[in-house]
Formats: structure tokens, C-alpha cells, sequence
């Protein structure tokens, strides 16, 4: 994705926004969905402990929520199991594996596919993550605001706030939905432009 400086090199967006989507959004959606990666716990230099209160504080604030925690990696399963046994009360419920986003109104996400997911969705995503690639793929959203290199309760808590207004949400998912729209169309030139390659090549 992006621009190139060269005229000979063409860039298309990831071709995932053309695969059959599994999943349903809605604006009412009434849970959300947290995604954890254990390597923010070396990439931030912070303890296990304090990653998983940085979720708790999210969870205990929003208790009008549903929350559902979704593993993409199996590595992340192990690392956090155990750690949310106390928030059942909340409607806390872990998701092994799982990849319908069923009634998700927002994720809180740490792993790049899960993110992409959820965009090709047009489900509000808030990333959290050290890597350059999550904060340019929020960049082409539009949505630069909603991903962080840091653990800030303050601010997730208030974005979650923001898209309490469903007006707001809708805001935010038209805007994925255009992107998205711009995507496939790029997706689809790409195999158009491979195929002119390959006829130029024979």
C-alpha cells in the first residue's frame, strides 16, 4: 500500500479485503471484542501484570458492554490463560480461535490480522501496537487517532466513549466501508495488471 518512487513498481492494497467475510456488524452491537498479543509485554518493557489491568480497566469501565477476548495467535492463548478468570461477572467470555466478530461493535486490537479482519468489516478497531505497519494501515483508514505505541487507559477509555454515539460510530464504518470500496477495486486491477503481464511475457 502506499506510493512508490519507482515507475516500474506498483503498489495494491492487501488482497485479504477480497476473501468471503465471516462476521456481523452492527451499530448496536453491544460487545467488545479485546485481541492481545503477548509481545507487548517485551516490546513495551512492561510485566504481564500490568498488560492485563491495562484490560481490566477497560472492562470494569464499560460494564454496559459484552466483552469477548479473541486469540489469533495460539502463542497469545497460552500466555494470558488464567489471566481473566475474575471477570465472568462482566460477561467476560474467551474465544479460542474463533473469527466471527458476531454483533461487535468495536475491537481493541494488538495482532495485525485481527485488525485487518475487523476493518474489512468495518468494525471500529483501537490498535495498540509498537510496529510501524499497524500505524500506516490506520493511516490509509483514516482512523490514525485510534491506534497508540502506548498502554493509555485514559485514551482508549475515552475513544470508547466517542463511539458510544451511534452517530459517531456510523461515521467511522462509512468510512471504512469507502476504503474498503477502494480496496477491492485496486485488489481486482491487480490480477487484471498480472494478467497483462504474463500475455506481455508470452
Amino acid at each position: 500500500t502506499g506510493k512508490s518512487n519507482y515507475n516500474n513498481i506498483k503498489l495494491y492494497p492487501d488482497f485479504t479485503c477480497i476473501l468471503k467475510k465471516k462476521g456481523i456488524s452492527s451499530k448496536d452491537g453491544n460487545v467488545i471484542y479485546i485481541n492481545p498479543n503477548y509481545r507487548l509485554v517485551d516490546k513495551f518493557g512492561i510485566g504481564l501484570n500490568e498488560l492485563v489491568e491495562f484490560y481490566n480497566k477497560i472492562i470494569v469501565s464499560h460494564s454496559n458492554y459484552k466483552f469477548k477476548i479473541i486469540y489469533f495467535e495460539k502463542n497469545d492463548q497460552l500466555y494470558f490463560k488464567n489471566c481473566f478468570n475474575d471477570l465472568d461477572r462482566y460477561g467476560f467470555e474467551e474465544m479460542n480461535n474463533d473469527l466471527i466478530f458476531d454483533n461487535c461493535r468495536i475491537m481493541i486490537g494488538s495482532r495485525f490480522h485481527a485488525i485487518v479482519s475487523c476493518l474489512n468489516l468495518t468494525i471500529p478497531v483501537i490498535g495498540i501496537s509498537w510496529s510501524h505497519k499497524y500505524h500506516e494501515l490506520f493511516r490509509e483508514y483514516d482512523i490514525s487517532e485510534f491506534c497508540h505505541n502506548t498502554l493509555n487507559n485514559d485514551l482508549v477509555i475515552n475513544q470508547i466513549y466517542s463511539l458510544n454515539d451511534n452517530n459517531k460510530l456510523s461515521e467511522i464504518k462509512q468510512k471504512l466501508k469507502c476504503i474498503n470500496d477502494y480496496n477491492l477495486t485496486k485488489v481486482n486491477s491487480l490480477f487484471d495488471d498480472l494478467n497483462d503481464s504474463i500475455s506481455f511475457t508470452n
